[in-house]
């Protein structure tokens, strides 16, 4: 209409000047949120996204001093391995972050750890994990050197836990042949299969005059093949109060023979 003023178009300047106002603040803002994400754990997070983190772990297995094969090594409940001969495990392809392996096998108490795998590792080696028997064989003994003789009073049993015990059966312990030349079976469950022996060996039986170091025991289990044991690993402890005593007889006096059933049992 001819009596309405005419509107103003804004000049190229102005309209320069409005887009810097407005656009260049978005940019500088989007470009400090994505400066901000990339140092945060979100932009760790994205980046371990588009390129994953992919490590070698490695480990090793020991059950005392020696190395442990077969054992199961689990990695955060999932994927599953078998030490090697050396006690040594691999686990490929382990992502960045927190991570917690399981360690199992056979009459062997499990054993949890945890380690951490860092954004960009291609390797990680695991300290020495080292686990502990279910079953250790007891031993207790006092031995009393004469001039002529020795007098042996060797009590030998299961060192393990309640339930543990309860999966055993029976156990034959295979002591020094000076002792008994044949296998001797220990007593109950109740008395954690312990086996006391009373008796006097000639010098001149003897292999030797220390604490004998040759006792080996058979687990026989329900569940698996039998567990063996060696005085190796024992520990010394006090033997329990109710341990099945074997009585030998003196062999110098005659009066018996120790793999004869001349012998004499108490409780």
């Amino acid at each position: 209409m001819s009596g309405e003023p005419a509107q103003e178009r804004p000049s190229p300047a102005r309209r320069g000047a409005w887009r810097a106002q407005i656009v260049v603040p978005v940019v500088v803002a989007v470009l400090g949120a994505l400066l901000v994400t990339a140092l945060t754990p979100l932009g760790d997070l994205l980046a371990e996204l588009v390129a994953p983190t992919r490590a070698t772990v490695t480990g090793v297995v020991m059950l005392g001093e020696a190395p442990l094969e077969g054992a199961t090594v689990t990695l955060d409940g999932e994927t599953s391995v078998t030490t090697r001969s050396d006690g040594a495990f691999t686990l490929d392809d382990v992502r960045a972050g927190d991570h917690q392996v399981l360690v199992e096998a056979r009459a062997v108490e499990p054993r949890e750890t945890d380690f951490v795998v860092a954004r960009g590792d291609e390797e990680r080696a695991l300290e020495t994990i080292t686990v502990e028997p279910t079953y250790r064989l007891a031993v207790d003994a006092d031995i009393v050197p004469g001039s002529r003789t020795v007098s042996y009073d060797v009590s030998v049993w299961v060192d393990a836990a309640a339930p543990d015990l309860d999966r055993v059966d029976t156990v034959t312990y295979t002591l020094p042949s000076y002792l008994s030349p044949v296998p001797v079976t220990g007593g109950t469950r109740a008395q954690s299969f312990c086996y006391r022996l009373q008796t006097t060996v000639p010098v001149d039986e003897l292999v030797d005059l220390g604490t004998p170091s040759t006792i080996t025991a058979q687990l026989a289990v329900a569940d698996g093949p039998p567990i063996g044991l060696s005085s190796l690993d024992a520990v010394v402890a006090q033997r329990p109060p109710d341990c099945l005593t074997v009585q030998a007889a003196d062999s110098e006096t005659g009066d018996g023979d120790r793999s004869s059933g001349g012998d004499r049992l108490s409780r």
